[in-house]
């Protein structure tokens, strides 16, 4: 065989052509590709690229001004300078909260704990520090690129006068937490405002106090270190001016009056349920909250067994005492059970077959309801108690409001306890006897009310019927009108169930346990009025909690008020003296 072979020529592989062939494909997408990106889409993603390091915020309206019946100012604002902090930024540098808390005179752990309650604002700046001086604020300024997550702004920020006065009625403000976010988004607000109202007239007519924020861009560098202002888009619109039914004067008398005493002063216009006056002491600086607790305030507010912050006008319910035979008296009408003129007779005490003697103040012998009410005769409102029965005794704490809330405009409100059929199944296993109902008519046993109810019940008792919603806020002052408009009185009810003679005789009935009862030392030359005291037990021997409600002047009725003043005594002795003190005023 011969070893000659023929030389291979190569040709050309079908694989490779292909690849070659996906390869020229991919250049030719990617080249096109580019060319769209750079020369179609340039203008877009040109002004996209630009908005990357912009965010756009709020800029916050003056909050709406608050002021008595007679125009003066309670809450106002005032343009301070502000240090902000982003909480995703100044978190991340634990000297730099350092630095800043040195330069602005605050503990930096309490300036990390406000930062770390705002973490989920994330780059959104917000107030940590409020009112600080200008040499501060031009220092922080000058340093901000040294700063990071923290800068100086003005802002509108609240400020009350005379704080301690008014705070539980106007309540005060705070940076929004989550929980203040999502309630607004629930009423229609897509952005909370840099302070959102905590508590009171503040928290319930947030919507009408807050305003409507403008809008500014700021632009962030490309180390997150700061922003700067850019542009502004739209000026922010002030809130709404809220007119009080207050009277500011009075409300400084009553402050005083109570001073020293753990207690609540309610004051109610009877025409229109207006809120006259409202104090409870001990009282709190509202403005501590605004630019931050210390700890001693802090410790003050929150670890004082006196309970500064508690409104014991609204919030806090005791047992009435006598001050709650008014509406035994209505309950006896409405049962056919009232008579004027019939006697009970008074031995010293109310006694109940083998039951446990109710006790009575004196020996009044044959009594009838007036000289019963002058003297707060206890056998007389317990016998008038069990003729009405408990279902009527009911009946007239539905009728005169007493019970659920009254819906007052605050956002602090506690129900009163009355011995329903239902209470007593949850609370007594259903048993309810002939010396409970007894207790019932005289204010003790399972009864309480809060000094807000019993001074509406007065003033239910002054207009003849009528019980009005009470109300804090009267008008509203939109920032773009020059009028306020006026907010109807809201009408509860209209007791028809008794004749308007009653009211009369109940009215009269009032003002003789001023002239010759047992607030007789309230008594003021030259003006009438009417009242009821109570000294209600709470528990704690010798300690009663003293009660006076009165209305004046008696013939024509524009202020009823209930003084309460926690285990001070008899009502006679201490609430009558602050009541007659206050109506001198």
């Amino acid at each position: 065989m011969s070893g000659y072979h023929e030389e291979r020529v190569p040709t050309a592989d079908g694989r490779a052509y292909a690849l070659l062939g996906f390869l020229f494909l991919g250049v030719s997408i990617l080249l096109i590709r580019l060319w769209y990106i750079q020369v179609v889409r340039s203008p877009e993603l040109k002004e996209k690229a630009e908005t990357l390091g912009r965010i756009s915020v709020a800029k916050p309206p003056p909050r709406g001004l608050i002021v008595d019946r007679n125009g003066t100012l309670l809450a106002g604002v005032k343009s301070q300078l502000v240090v902000t902090a982003q909480p995703r930024i100044a978190l991340g540098n634990a000297a730099v909260i350092q630095r800043v808390a040195k330069m602005v005179g605050v503990d930096a752990g309490d300036l990390r704990e406000d930062i770390e309650r705002e973490k989920w604002r994330g780059y959104l700046p917000f107030p940590v520090v409020t009112n600080i001086p200008i040499d501060v604020a031009t220092k922080i300024a000058e340093l901000e690129r040294d700063l990071p997550g923290f800068s100086v702004s003005s802002q509108p920020v609240r400020v009350y006068h005379h704080a301690k006065a008014y705070s539980h009625l106007i309540g005060y403000v705070r940076p929004p937490s989550e929980k203040d976010v999502e309630r607004l988004k629930d009423l229609g607000v897509e952005e909370a405002g840099v302070f959102v109202g905590k508590s009171g007239v503040e928290y319930a007519h947030e919507l009408e106090l807050m305003g409507v924020p403008g809008r500014q861009e700021l632009e962030r560098d490309p180390r997150l270190r700061r922003d700067t202002q850019v542009t502004t888009t739209s000026e922010p619109t002030p809130g709404n001016k809220l007119i009080l039914g207050l009277d500011a004067q009075l409300q400084q008398h009553a402050l005083e009056a109570l001073a020293g005493r753990k207690g609540a002063v309610v004051a109610i216009d009877p025409r229109n349920g207006d809120i006259l006056c409202m104090v409870s002491q001990p009282s709190y600086d509202n403005s501590w909250f605004v630019r931050g607790l210390s700890h001693q305030e802090a410790d003050y507010l929150y670890k004082n067994e006196d309970r500064p912050t508690y409104n014991r006008a609204t919030q806090a319910t005791y047992q009435p005492g006598s001050t709650f035979k008014i509406v035994t008296a209505v309950a006896a009408q409405l049962a056919g059970k009232f008579h004027l003129d019939a006697p009970a007779y008074c031995g010293g005490a109310y006694v109940m077959g083998k039951g446990k003697p109710i006790k009575c103040l004196g020996h009044h012998g044959s009594i009838t309801f007036k000289r019963a009410f002058q003297k707060s005769c206890n056998t007389y409102f317990c016998d008038l108690a069990v003729k009405a029965g408990t279902e009527n005794m009911r009946k007239a704490c539905e009728l005169l409001g007493l019970g659920p809330l009254l819906d007052v405009d605050l956002r602090e409100e506690s129900r009163s306890i009355i011995p329903t059929a239902a209470w007593v199944e949850k609370n007594r296993d259903g048993a309810w006897y002939k010396g409970n109902l007894a207790q019932f008519g005289i204010g003790q046993d399972a009864v309480t009310m809060t000094p807000l109810q019993m001074a509406n019940l007065m003033a239910t008792v002054a207009n003849g019927g009528t019980v009005y919603r009470p109300r804090a806020v009267r008008a509203v002052q939109p920032f773009s009108k020059d009028k306020p408009e006026e907010i109807p009185p809201q009408v509860i009810r209209k007791i028809t169930e008794v004749p308007e003679s009653f009211w009369h005789v109940l009215q009269e009935a009032c003002v003789g346990v001023v002239e010759g009862g047992t607030a007789r030392a309230g008594h003021i030359p030259g003006i009438m009025f009417g009242g009821k005291t109570g000294s209600a037990e709470d528990g704690r021997k010798g300690l009663t909690h003293s009660w006076f409600v009165c209305f004046a002047p008696a013939e024509n009725p524009r202020i009823a008020m209930a003084v309460m003043a926690e285990n001070a005594g008899h009502g006679g002795e201490i609430a009558v003296p602050i009541a007659s003190k206050l109506l001198k005023a």
